[in-house]
């Protein structure tokens, strides 16, 4: 503060704006512990108090700051731990390259797909049931109107719909199975996926 030598009320005669930032510069500095040379016992009092109160705020702040950088690098760090071991297990068993690449090619999609699964199931049970039929609406809505087995019919789609959930597989999951009595009916909405037949008892036939 360039407070003239025989106007120490120079502050004052500026105006609001100056006297707020002024004033904000000196609650920092005081807050860090900055620039303190109090004079007299009022001061030394005021910013003591000043000095302590900071101390904590700095580290509740910095506390908080460090609780979320841990959560946000929980998941990451477990994942690459388990990522080491299984890259230390591959080169015990000397795996030739391709295969190497394809198993952690393999191992990053499914953790992904797994995180995607565990994210949407908290977020479905977050949602009411009038709002989660409508989010399933948005999602299967299109599908479904474009399915002729329906009829193209309105309230046959609006029955579906009350049916449906939303559902994520990983990578070379079997979602059916020929041969086996089917109690679901699914609906791609995103991805895509192979559809084998299996024409003779040994060789399946890619459609």
């Amino acid at each position: 503060m360039n407070f003239k030598d025989d106007d120490w009320f120079y502050i004052y005669q500026q105006n609001i704006f100056y006297q707020y930032f002024v004033a904000l510069h000196a609650a920092v500095l005081l807050t860090t512990g900055n620039d303190c040379g109090p004079r007299g016992n009022s001061q030394v009092t005021i910013a003591t108090i000043g000095l302590f109160l900071g101390a904590i705020i700095n580290a509740n702040i910095f506390g908080e700051l460090a609780v979320l950088v841990s959560q946000l690098n929980a998941k990451n760090t477990e994942f690459q731990v388990k990522l080491t071991k299984i890259n230390t297990t591959i080169k015990h068993l000397k795996l030739p390259r391709p295969l190497e690449e394809r198993i952690r090619d393999y191992i990053i999609t499914n953790q992904n797909s797994l995180e995607g699964q565990e994210q949407l199931s908290r977020f479905m049970k977050l949602l009411s049931p009038s709002i989660k039929a409508r989010v399933i609406k948005h999602e299967f809505y299109a599908v479904l109107k474009r399915q002729p087995m329906f009829g193209f019919d309105e309230r046959i789609t609006a029955a579906v719909l009350e049916k449906l959930s939303l559902n994520l597989y990983k990578p070379d999951q079997k979602v059916a199975v020929q041969g086996e009595y089917p109690e679901e009916m699914f609906f791609l909405v995103r991805g895509n996926c192979d559809v084998f037949k299996t024409l003779t008892s040994t060789t399946p036939l890619y459609v």
